[in-house]
């Protein structure tokens, strides 16, 4: 029976903010009525790893179709193809061709704050 998130929130936070060492935070945290029967972990670092599994943790899905599409340049910026090259170039002149066979970025920054959320990037 694994403790839910409602038994952290009658634990004493402040103790866990104030506290220099993990290891009185630890004994304070174990210390609670509520988790006196949970076997205690054997270092510091499972009591974080306790602690992230309780917690509820949000994340959105990465959409697949942007994530094939775009690109995270290495500055950081957003790449992506540009249209109108896959048929009908018969009639665009060369350069205008040639333009389009470039990848260029995403100016606007509202578009580029959606598109690093579709695509999972931060």
């Amino acid at each position: 029976n694994k403790p839910t998130f409602s038994l952290l929130q009658s634990c004493n936070y402040s103790s866990v903010v104030q506290s220099s060492s993990s290891a009185s935070w630890c004994n304070s945290f174990f210390a609670s009525p509520l988790l006196r029967n949970v076997a205690q972990p054997k270092n510091n670092n499972n009591v974080w790893m306790m602690m992230m599994n309780m917690r509820e943790k949000s994340t959105l899905k990465t959409n697949k179709s942007a994530a094939k599409r775009l690109f995270v340049r290495g500055g950081g910026g957003i790449k992506r193809q540009r249209s109108g090259k896959s048929h009908n170039t018969g009639y665009k002149g060369r350069s205008r061709v040639n333009r389009l066979a470039s990848s260029t970025g995403i100016k606007a920054k509202g578009i580029e704050k959606r598109m690093r959320r579709l695509i999972g990037a931060s």
